[in-house]
């Protein structure tokens, strides 16, 4: 899932007629002498605003026609489910997580292309800690008011707050963030390590991505092959841990980077090598994780048509940057966050709580959905600015 306010800006268009010369390539010190700047930009990416709420709706979709009706539980049987016929439509909406990965890669790599690592840091720190502070504490609030232990709750709740790399968490989703913070530490480091080796960052990120492809490619065969030839290693294969060192779902970020420097580059045989690669063993892992069967198309296929949404949103960004719905394109993408880290726990407690009061599914539905909306809307003009700013005014002071 992409966790970012600071959508990045696209490099402006050459002039009719006029030679188009490549943008500057920031080194670890400064740019590359003998290159034009990246100043003049085309502005806010709008399309990705509507990608990130798009996605975050395709996850809470998902969840939602998996909770049970009489107790908080996620992916009971079908007939203990509270919308078993939502289930039937919405049961690929997972794929919204790996499109999120695209996203993020594709936003960090643009933005780590210059700045020093400690403020890349700290901006990732204020983007994405108080929102999951905000989210954490209510689910834990929730979870204990439905009379859950204590003391395993408030182990749960620490563990996410802090983002652990060992789980479990109070809440389902928090695995995704760990998974985004394990990728926010290997690229900085790469960069850092980059400029006290001299290394230009834009060489880094593009090696980078394309040594982030093959090992995630590579593991990605084996577990392929695994589900397969050999369940039991599969079963192996499937452990958490291999999530968080990224060979689960390297090769969407690294398809994400290899995008991003395509877009504000322009095209290289490394960096078509490394999006190719990513691609094909992504949607390798989506076939996998689908089962490989018929129903794989569904997943796949959305998967793809977001990509293709991704393309347009990029080469088309000022078209779309003219429709009505561009104005509250910003507004949505500040949502998507909240959506998608409190729509889990809400959602799974709210619907059998309402249950005995609320016959109708539909209207269930409809009250659950708008209160993860309302929620998430509230959270983005109230406690998320407000601790974004406190911790901003210590990890990025002002100069």
């Amino acid at each position: 899932m992409t966790l970012h306010r600071d959508i990045p800006t696209l490099p402006a268009a050459p002039a009719l007629g006029a030679k188009a010369r490549p943008p500057a390539e920031a080194a670890a010190g400064g740019a590359v002498s003998g290159q034009p700047s990246e100043s003049k930009v085309q502005g806010h990416i709008y399309g990705m605003d509507l990608m990130r709420f798009a996605a975050a709706m395709m996850v809470v979709l998902y969840h939602l026609g998996t909770y049970g009706a009489a107790t908080p539980i996620f992916d009971p049987p079908v007939s203990e489910r509270a919308f078993p016929a939502l289930s039937q439509i919405t049961w690929a909406g997972w794929v919204g997580v790996q499109v999120f990965f695209v996203i993020s890669g594709f936003v960090i790599s643009a933005s780590l292309r210059q700045g020093s690592v400690s403020r890349f840091a700290g901006k990732r720190a204020v983007r994405i800690l108080p929102t999951l502070w905000v989210c954490t504490t209510l689910a834990l609030l929730i979870r204990l008011a439905w009379g859950e232990p204590v003391g395993d709750r408030v182990a749960d709740w620490m563990r996410a707050f802090f983002l652990s790399p060992k789980g479990p968490y109070i809440d389902g989703v928090v695995w995704t963030l760990v998974v985004e913070a394990v990728f926010y530490v290997v690229i900085g480091t790469g960069v850092w390590l980059a400029g006290r080796l001299r290394i230009p960052r834009p060489v880094l990120l593009d090696w980078g991505a394309l040594v982030l492809a093959v090992a995630s490619a590579g593991f990605l065969t084996l577990y392929v092959l695994s589900a397969i030839e050999a369940p039991a290693l599969h079963a192996r294969l499937s452990w958490f841990g291999f999530k968080v060192v990224l060979l689960h779902h390297g090769v969407f970020f690294a398809a994400g980077m290899a995008l991003s420097a395509i877009h504000r580059m322009g095209p290289t045989p490394l960096r078509n090598t490394t999006f190719r690669i990513a691609m094909i063993f992504g949607i390798g892992e989506i076939y996998a994780k689908a089962d490989m069967g018929a129903a794989s198309l569904y997943p796949l296929a959305i998967f793809l048509l977001m990509m293709v949404a991704l393309h347009v949103s990029l080469t088309a960004n000022q078209k779309i940057g003219a429709l009505p719905l561009a104005s509250h394109s910003p507004t949505l993408g500040l949502m998507s966050y909240p959506i998608y880290l409190c729509h889990f726990t809400l959602g799974m407690y709210l619907v059998p709580f309402l249950e005995p009061y609320v016959g109708n599914a539909a209207l269930l539905m409809t009250v659950t959905l708008l209160a993860t909306l309302t929620l998430a809307y509230l959270i983005t003009r109230g406690p998320e600015p407000w601790l974004q700013a406190r911790l901003r005014a210590v990890l990025l002071p002002r100069r």
